[in-house]
């Protein structure tokens, strides 16, 4: 009995086996460099798509076996990943709700590979054949700011992510700061507190809370700066801002439970946080964008 049951079922060998023949008689051989390994890959999907999705998940798990020893092979020699593209292609094309392909896509086409058009046009399949999963418009929102300085669509992508259900402080976080550069601060405040009232999740109440209130107060630093007179020196600053709380031209504390600070180049924010709620970008990243 012991026996019987640790044997293989005829059931799956038979479909292993015979997936495995139809995908070496169907395919054809994409051409390869001298040194490259040979590889066989489905052009079109038909040739191997049936009607038992369960079989299709076995042909796109063997295609992206042969994926990952492909990617890791070349990245540990020449870094030539000529065909990857081609590859996740034919694997999302089989199996439209392969995660890993739409993962390998969203990182490494745009940061390896330099690919992002590529890495879009995949991961909208993923959006299209995945409507329950907000992670490929994240996806979709971060790739599209990071390499395409988008903001507004960047925005649109994580919107749709979160109402998709895609828990995340950073999603929520980054939309709030791409609506109000593609539009407003007040556009984005008046957003964010629409999501508040629809959303019941604590966490994200949370979050959206903090965000309210890091828009509120910058909004009232962006007001205070513009009372400076042009040229006005930090210490000169200090001193105005001294003079117009104790004239009620300004409240304090801020929204955020801050005080204004003036720094040595004249700039101010909140003694709470030396950072302004905008978009900061990396020297390498804008080195990326040119």
């Amino acid at each position: 009995m012991l026996r019987a049951l640790t044997r293989p079922a005829p059931l799956v060998l038979l479909l292993l086996l015979s997936c495995t023949l139809l995908l070496q008689s169907q395919i054809q051989q994409i051409p390869t460099h001298q040194n490259d390994t040979v590889l066989h890959l489905p052009l079109d999907s038909q040739h191997i798509w049936v009607s038992n999705s369960g079989y299709a998940r076995v042909a796109s798990d063997l295609m992206w076996m042969e994926t990952i020893a492909y990617f890791g092979g070349h990245l540990k020699g020449d870094q030539r990943f000529d065909y990857l593209i081609a590859m996740l292609n034919a694997i999302t094309r089989i199996n439209p709700h392969h995660e890993a392909a739409y993962r390998m896509a969203a990182s490494v086409l745009p940061w390896v590979l330099h690919a992002q058009p590529a890495a879009e046009r995949l991961l909208l399949r993923a959006l299209v054949n995945n409507p329950h999963q907000g992670i490929w418009a994240y996806y979709l929102g971060v790739n599209r700011y990071l390499f395409r300085d988008d903001a507004k669509t960047a925005a649109h992508f994580l919107q749709m992510a979160l109402q998709r259900g895609f828990i995340s402080r950073q999603a929520l976080s980054l939309n709030a700061k791409l609506m109000a550069r593609a539009d407003s601060l007040l556009l984005s405040q008046l957003h964010l507190q629409q999501m508040l009232a629809n959303t019941g999740n604590p966490d994200m109440r949370h979050w959206i809370e903090q965000e309210i209130t890091a828009i509120a107060t910058e909004r009232e630093l962006r007001r205070i700066a513009r009372m400076f007179p042009a040229g006005s020196t930090p210490n000169e600053r200090r001193h105005l801002l001294r003079r117009w709380h104790a004239a009620h031209r300004i409240t304090l504390p801020l929204p955020d439970g801050g005080s204004v600070i003036v720094d040595n180049d004249g700039a101010i924010h909140s003694s709470r946080t030396p950072k302004r709620f905008q978009l900061y970008i990396s020297p390498n990243l804008k080195a990326m964008r040119r």
